[in-house]
C-alpha cells in the first residue's frame, strides 16, 4: 500500500499485545474483530481506515475477517492488536514470539482512550 506507506508506518507504531481479559469487554460490545493470521493486521488496519470496503468484504467472505465471540479462546494467551476507531483488530500471537512476557498490555481502555482517532 505505497499511497498508504504513512498511515501503515503510523499504525505499526501503535500495534499492541494483549490477553483476552483486556479484548474481552471489546467483544461483548461487538466492537473486536479477529484477523486472520495469514492476513498483515496492519494492512487490514489501513484498509479500515482508509474504508476500503472491497478489501473488507472479500477477507469477510474468505473468513479472514470475522466480528469475535464473547467466549474466551483458550487456544490464545496473548493477542496482536490495532484500536482502529471504533474497531479493535486483532490476531493470534504465539507466546514464544515474545521476548518479556511483561510486554502484555493490562488494559486496552488506556490505549483507546489515548486514541481520539487513528486516520489523521
Amino acid at each position: 500500500m505505497p499511497e498508504h506507506s504513512d498511515l501503515y508506518e503510523k499504525l505499526a507504531a501503535d500495534v499492541g499485545i494483549a490477553t483476552w481479559d483486556a479484548l474481552a469487554p471489546h467483544a461483548e460490545r461487538g466492537s473486536l474483530f479477529w484477523v486472520d493470521q495469514s492476513l498483515d493486521l496492519i494492512e487490514v488496519g489501513v484498509s479500515l481506515a482508509v474504508d476500503d470496503a472491497g478489501s473488507v468484504k472479500a477477507w469477510h467472505e474468505a473468513q479472514l475477517f470475522l466480528p469475535a465471540a464473547p467466549q474466551v479462546p483458550t487456544e490464545f494467551a496473548a493477542f496482536r492488536f490495532l484500536i482502529i476507531q471504533p474497531f479493535v483488530i486483532a490476531c493470534p500471537l504465539d507466546l514464544s514470539d515474545l521476548i518479556d512476557s511483561s510486554e502484555l498490555e493490562a488494559d486496552v481502555e488506556d490505549v483507546s482512550s489515548d486514541s481520539d482517532s487513528n486516520t489523521d
